[in-house]
C-alpha cells in the first residue's frame, strides 16, 4: 500500500485552554487518523495561544509556505 506525505496543523487559543481540547490530544487524534489512512507524517505545525480570528499565525504562515513548495500531499486539520 502507498503512504503519503502528510502534515497535522494543531492550534489552541488562549481562550480554549480550559476546554478539553489541547494539543496532546490533538495531536493523538490526527496522528491516529493519520495511521489509520496509511500517512506517513512528515512535519507538525503547532500555534499554541493564538487565536483562531487570526489570518497570520506563525506555524500556519509556514504550514501555506511549504503547501507551496509541495512538501507534503495531505495536511490534517483538527476544528
Amino acid at each position: 500500500m502507498k503512504e503519503y506525505k502528510a502534515a497535522i496543523y494543531l492550534r489552541l487559543s488562549k481562550e480554549d485552554r480550559e476546554m478539553n481540547n489541547s494539543i496532546d490530544i490533538q495531536r493523538e487524534i490526527t496522528t491516529n487518523y493519520a495511521k489509520e489512512h496509511n500517512y506517513n507524517i512528515i512535519e507538525e505545525y503547532v500555534d499554541n495561544g493564538y487565536s483562531g480570528i487570526l489570518s497570520s499565525r506563525p506555524a500556519l504562515n509556514k504550514l501555506m509556505i511549504d503547501i507551496v513548495r509541495n512538501k507534503m500531499c495531505f495536511f490534517l486539520i483538527m476544528m
